[in-house]
């Protein structure tokens, strides 16, 4: 009745003993599993590679005059989420409102490896969905402070996020400056004046 991620170590142990033989050990015992096969031998071992689904796991002992018995439990085996990666912009970058923001990430998946396209999702607290795909530029970020999510789906459905902080702040405001004529400057009619 256990469940366990994809991925996980899982570890076995079993004992067989015999009135002739005594306790059994190695190649006595042998593990098998209702979807993968023979997984291995002996009375302890750990495996990270079982399959995903509903596994019935069976240990099958045989002593040396070749008499067998066979014990079974049950475990699932459920798929693990994906990994999303945010390389770049890079955590407390700052931006000016309107400036182009180039978004980059990635996504790995135990059972799906890399993801791509329409996997990916990114999203501003801000300003909500602001685009997808492995990579993308916006310059149409609110000013003010952002919680960049990415999202990646694996083909089982399960997500992955990772978030990094940025900043996109309104520009400053030009300086005006006025050069010439000089402030009181008097000039007669009709003489010519730089501006």
């Amino acid at each position: 009745g256990y469940t366990f991620t994809n991925g996980e170590t899982i570890t076995f142990k079993g004992e067989g003993t015999d009135p002739e033989d005594g306790i059994l050990s190695g190649s006595s015992l042998k593990w098998a599993s209702s979807i993968n096969g023979e997984i291995g031998t002996g009375d302890s071992f750990s495996l990270s590679s079982i399959s995903i689904g509903s596994h019935v796991i069976t240990l099958t002992v045989t002593d040396s005059m070749g008499m067998i018995n066979k014990v079974s439990t049950y475990i699932t085996v459920n798929p693990a989420p994906p990994i999303a990666r945010i390389d770049m912009p890079d955590a407390g970058e700052e931006f000016f409102f309107r400036q182009p923001v180039g978004f980059s990430g990635s996504g790995n998946d135990l059972q799906d490896g890399e993801l791509v396209g329409s996997s990916f999702v990114w999203t501003s607290s801000l300003d909500g969905i602001i685009g997808s795909g492995n990579s993308f530029t916006t310059s149409s970020l609110s000013s003010g402070a952002h919680t960049i999510t990415l999202t990646v789906t694996n083909s089982y459905g399960l997500h992955g996020t990772a978030q990094v902080n940025i900043i996109v702040r309104l520009p400053a405001p030009p300086v005006a400056g006025i050069t010439s004529p000089a402030d009181g400057a008097i000039f007669g009619q009709g003489e010519e004046i730089l501006f």
